[in-house]
């Protein structure tokens, strides 16, 4: 892009999805402190040199500015989530009816299912709620490198109120989300998680049913400004049941107000009309030009 820039002139936007080197750093892919050092200074020179750039939460903004970026170069534009591929069909096949009874409020985690989303304390929260809220069923539907431990743990731990359902694909998920009574958002305690914005909020927020969050930060920050739902402390299962008791106690038609107002928030806030209104702003602006 800067080579393109020095032949012809372009103009150079750079969409910041991740704060490199941390997220390589945190990941533990490469744990060499000198080729940490070296992509350090590569990020902070293209970070310095674009003509703007484009942030997918507040805490991503604070990171730029913090080296050095001009907070006026940076403009923050959320991730949306594919609306058109979020299955709609509300039918419920007789697997997924057999989840769902009158008595039973269900909790759903839709995602990979790997070290950062540190899934433990749903099992933990899970075996709190056996004893003092009986009728919350867990469904935790994906895959990843944890689900084999997760399934071995919840077996040992003789957890009744849990299910473990493959992935599907998005077009399918309408039933999911429609048997829901709350949709989960867990990542273990790190400090980039504090300015991170996990994918599934926006399809938690579209999808219109109330939202636990339970990670710090942005993500947090969200859901409260949206009235969406309850936040709790990330890798804290008594924490987290106490989240699920607050909705629990709700009606069902509060609930329903609940999500009702994370989908209306994300339309006007999230969504992808607005997030591609705001990169033409970005590009224009570039060229002098406005839209």
């Amino acid at each position: 892009a800067f080579l393109f820039r020095f032949l012809f002139g372009s103009k150079v936007v750079i969409d910041v999805l991740d704060i490199w080197p941390e997220a390589v750093d945190s990941s533990n892919k490469l744990n060499n402190k000198f080729a940490l050092r070296v992509l350090n200074k590569i990020c902070k020179w293209s970070y310095c040199k674009a003509d703007k750039l484009t942030a997918i939460s507040p805490g991503f903004k604070r990171s730029l500015v913090e080296r050095s970026v001009p907070s006026e170069k940076i403009e923050v534009i959320y991730n949306w989530c594919d609306e058109a591929s979020i299955g709609k069909e509300v039918s419920l096949s007789a697997s997924i009816a057999n989840l769902k009874t009158p008595k039973k409020f269900v909790v759903l985690f839709a995602g990979a299912m790997g070290p950062a989303q540190g899934l433990d304390t749903l099992l933990d929260c899970d075996k709190i709620c056996e004893n003092k809220l009986p009728n919350v069923q867990f469904v935790l539907l994906g895959g990843g490198v944890d689900q084999p431990h997760l399934e071995k743990r919840a077996s040992e731990m003789k957890l009744s109120n849990v299910n473990f359902l493959p992935t599907r694909p998005s077009n399918l998920m309408g039933e999911l989300y429609d048997m829901a009574d709350a949709l989960i958002v867990h990542l273990k305690e790190h400090p980039l998680f504090q300015i991170t914005i996990p994918s599934k909020t926006q399809v938690y927020l579209y999808v219109g049913k109330p939202i636990i969050m339970a990670v710090r930060g942005d993500a947090e920050a969200l859901v409260k400004e949206a009235c969406a739902g309850v936040v709790c402390k990330p890798a804290d299962p008594l924490d987290m049941a106490k989240a699920i008791n607050i909705l629990t106690n709700m009606t069902e038609e509060e609930r329903l107000a609940m999500g009702d107002k994370g989908h209306i928030y994300y339309m006007k806030n999230l969504s992808s009309m607005v997030g591609v209104e705001k990169f033409e702003r970005v590009f224009l602006s570039c060229t002098g030009s406005v839209l």
